[in-house]
């Protein structure tokens, strides 16, 4: 949990949610202040002050190590999306459950390697265009 903490600056005593002692395991209760931390309102109006039955499935279904890599990626991808000028939306419980268990450049192009541009061969262009030319007279 306290990896988890660390992530969105936040101790992890005393567990509240809405201003209220939860009876959430702390590793939700970080999962839900981050995602109140990073979308604001925008969270708790989409998916209320405590977790549904779906977002409890998600949570039994990975560890720490793997809900804070959902955390780090929820907070990428807000990020990219206001950089672009578009409003970040909170995720749905499936989107969370992908970032936590795949890997982050699937979700963000700009992590991934991308091949370098083709090289021209500039006498092979010339031929080739000399005979489309032929074709055409």
């Amino acid at each position: 949990m306290k990896k988890i903490a660390g992530l969105v600056n936040l101790t992890p005593e005393p567990p509240l949610i809405a201003g209220k002692p939860s009876s959430m395991p702390g590793n939700w209760i970080e999962v839900w202040r981050a995602g109140a931390l990073i979308y604001g309102r925008k969270w708790t109006i989409t998916h209320g002050d405590k977790p549904s039955g779906e977002w409890s499935q998600v949570f039994l279904s990975f560890n720490e190590k793997q809900l804070a890599a959902g955390i780090r990626r929820m907070r990428k991808d807000a990020e990219a999306k206001i950089e672009a000028g578009d409003a970040a939306w909170p995720p749905i419980p499936f989107e969370f459950s992908c970032w936590c268990k795949a890997k982050s450049s699937l979700y963000f192009p700009s992590e991934q390697k991308s091949l370098p541009p083709p090289r021209a061969d500039k006498a092979k262009a010339k031929f080739e265009l000399k005979k489309i030319r032929e074709v055409l007279t």
